[in-house]
Formats: structure tokens, sequence, C-alpha cells
């Protein structure tokens, strides 16, 4: 999350044509730096797609949010929503990150549905920070709901994403939006503001820091898939589950060893994997906790040895402090 360009001077977004974003491949949040004014008068869309029973790869969802779950017919079955929140058979949740919206993320996707018919997973709610010097005036829709349930019987829903709004002002009469299976969160640091926005869900108007905190700091703790097997993970994984290619490929489903990096992180916290078939059988993800091997809080090493199933599979790697 670095500005890859000098921060913008001012934004003014009118029309009745929502903006939305196409999707970077590493599905990375939107973040807006502004030396001057914010304005929204039309609508800012980073909502997740929604689910049917379609599509056979995986849900988008908006920036910063993670996909809903494949469909296929069966035997080859549907998979479990993706991101943190995600499982299999059930809505997205979010429950996981922070009230700070800091690092920027957004919502878990849905699971496929097999109880009633077979579907996919709707995505998640992206994640955008509007950073603005002067004042954001929002007279329109910033939204970041997770798809919906297109029929309750075949799919389950995305959760809502992030949408973070910082600025010496906040105003207007308009709407930010975070709704889903499980609602997003919302976050206005401002000094001032008139309290006309409706926020969905809820919040509280908060006092920016001083000086403001826009990037994690550099000492945050950090978990990261680092191998799998003899295979080293790309630095810049992308998780592709379509016929394009793959960051690691295996020959055959055989036990492999993932190991888990820790920055940042005591050595008595729990480092959980979750290991996600884009297409399965009941019984999967496999939902594992990884094993403590070497190192300390600065730098630490685990790892779970478990069977990878055939076809595309997503690995995630999540850590909880004591």
């Amino acid at each position: 999350q670095q500005p890859c360009a000098p921060p913008l001077q001012g934004v003014h977004q009118t029309g009745s044509t929502p903006v939305t974003f196409s999707n970077h491949p590493s599905r990375a949040p939107v973040v807006w730096l502004v030396n001057g004014d914010v304005t929204v008068n039309g609508t800012l869309n980073l909502d997740g797609k929604n689910g049917d029973t379609l599509d056979s790869l995986p849900k988008e969802p908006g920036p910063g949010g993670f996909r809903g779950a494949a469909y296929a017919m069966a035997p080859v079955g549907v998979g479990a929503g993706l991101g943190p929140g995600g499982s299999l058979g059930a809505n997205g949740v979010y429950n996981y990150g922070n009230s700070k919206i800091i690092p920027l993320i957004g919502g878990s996707g849905g699971a496929g549905r097999t109880a009633f018919g077979e579907g996919s997973g709707s995505g998640a709610g992206g994640a955008i920070l509007i950073a603005a010097a002067n004042t954001i005036r929002v007279g329109g829709i910033v939204s970041a709901n997770g798809g919906s349930q297109a029929d309750p019987s075949f799919t389950f829903g995305g959760s809502g994403g992030g949408v973070r709004l910082l600025a010496s002002q906040v105003l207007g009469n308009g709407t930010v939006r975070t709704l889903g299976s499980t609602p997003g969160r919302i976050r206005i640091e401002a000094a001032s503001t008139d309290g006309r926005l409706q926020l969905l869900p809820s919040t509280i108007v908060v006092t920016p820091d001083s000086p403001p905190l826009i990037w994690p700091p550099a000492n945050s703790p950090v978990a990261r898939v680092v191998s799998v097997g003899t295979q080293s993970v790309p630095a810049d994984p992308r998780a592709v589950l379509d016929a394009t290619g793959a960051d690691l490929v295996f020959t055959n489903a055989s036990q492999s060893t993932v190991v888990i990096e820790t920055r940042n992180l005591p050595t008595n916290s729990t480092v959980n994997v979750a290991i996600k078939p884009r297409n399965s059988v009941i019984g999967f993800p496999i939902m594992t906790t990884a094993r403590y091997v070497s190192g300390d809080a600065i730098l630490a090493m685990w790892q779970v040895t478990t069977n990878l199933p055939l076809g595309h599979c997503v690995i995630q790697a999540r850590a909880v402090g004591p």
C-alpha cells in the first residue's frame, strides 16, 4: 500500500453513473491521498459481486475484499468463501482486523451452497481510504457492501467491507455503507463534522491522530506463507484460481509441509492455517493450527504438515496474539 503517484490536488465526483473499480490481480484496496477537498455527489461503488448458479469461477469482491466460492456441478462440488472469515457452507464473516481499519482490508466472501442446490458464493465488499488535507463532502453514496444472496436457497452472501474517511472536516447528507451477510466497518476521522451522514452500520466520529496514521507501522505483526513442500512462495502471491496458472504447481496430491514466517509477533501466539480448494467435496476446507518451530518475537518460523487436495486451492495464514 504505497502511493504510486503524487497526492491528488482535489477530487470531485458527480453524475448518475457510479464510479467502479477494476480489481488489480492482487485485489488491493483503494487509497486516495488528496491535498485539497474531496466531493462525492454520485456513487463510489466497491460492492462485491452477487453469487449465482451459473459462473464456475469465484465471484469477485470489491477491491481490498475477498472472493466468493466457486460453483461446479456435483460431484466436483463447491468451495469455501475466501478471506479470514470465509468458511464452508456459510456466509462471509467480518470478524478480523480492527476498528481503525489499519491495515486497510475488506470483507470475506460467501461459501458455495449445496443444501438445496448448487451455486457460487457472493464476493465481499472492498475497502477504501480517502484521506484529504481539507474537507470531504459526501452528498451521494460510498458503498462497500458484500454481494447479496441472489437466491438464498442457492447462494451465500459476502460480508461488508471497510470505508475510512480522514479529513479536517467530513460533511454532507449522503450515505456511507458497508452492509452484507455480516456488516463491515466504517471509520470517520475528522476534527469536525455536521453529523448528517447516514452511516450503515453506525459508528462514532473520532479525532484524527497527530500526525494521522495512514500506513501500518513498520513494526506491525505480519504472518505469511513462505514455502509449501520444496517450493518457495512468490513475494507477491496472487492466488490465481483459473486456467491461466498458479503461484505454485504440484504434479500430484501429496502430504506437504507449509512453512509460515511471522514478524513482530510473540511466540506464544496462535498461527492458524486454512487450505481452501476452489472446488471440493464435503470435508474441506482444512483448518489447522501451525506448530512453532524456532525464532523469537522479531522473526519466527512455524509449520504444519497436511495433505494438499487436487485442483486449485488457496492457503491462508492468520496469526492471533496471546
